[in-house]
């Protein structure tokens, strides 16, 4: 609702690029600002912006858990989102000079080969690679090698290396 206020409306072609870096027409898009101010080239740009935002929020509630922890208390839930975030940010800083090829290492058949590595993908990528030398430094010495490597084994997590 605009109450009455003028608004600028720019209407666009989207364009995707494809794996092969081809850009592909996809429909048209309908963007609106208050802001009269803004060229229509800057108000694309913003949407731009707040989308790239949408798209990790939407990654960290489907990927990593975000709003599925049940506390009741705001530094509970603060710190529930500040740690889904924090692991977010791990996995992508972590994978950052990683092949496209390492990280769909082991994708299911079924899936699209051109499709860019998810951040699931990251994810697994960094379970798979960092977390059982995390288990085995943390455990050592607390529980015996054979129950370590046990546990690495049941949580389904080798060295990727």
């Amino acid at each position: 609702m605009t109450d009455g206020r003028l608004i600028r409306v720019v209407v666009s072609r989207l364009i995707r690029k494809t794996s092969k870096n081809e850009e592909v027409y996809s429909g048209w898009g309908l963007f609106v600002s208050t802001d009269l101010s803004l060229t229509p080239e800057q108000i694309i740009q913003r949407y731009s912006r707040r989308f790239s935002v949408e798209e990790m929020f939407k990654e960290l509630k489907e990927t990593c858990g975000l709003g599925r922890q049940q506390t009741r208390k705001f530094e509970s839930s603060f710190a529930c989102v500040t740690f889904v975030a924090l692991s977010y940010v791990y996995a992508e800083l972590s994978t950052w000079n990683v092949s496209h090829e390492e990280l769909v290492k082991g994708r299911p058949a079924w899936d699209k080969k051109e499709r860019r590595p998810s951040h699931k993908n990251k994810r697994d990528y960094c379970r798979a690679r960092f977390l059982p030398s995390l288990i085995k430094q943390r455990l050592k010495g607390a529980i015996p090698a054979k129950k370590i490597d046990e546990i690495v084994r049941l949580i389904g997590i080798h060295n990727a290396a």
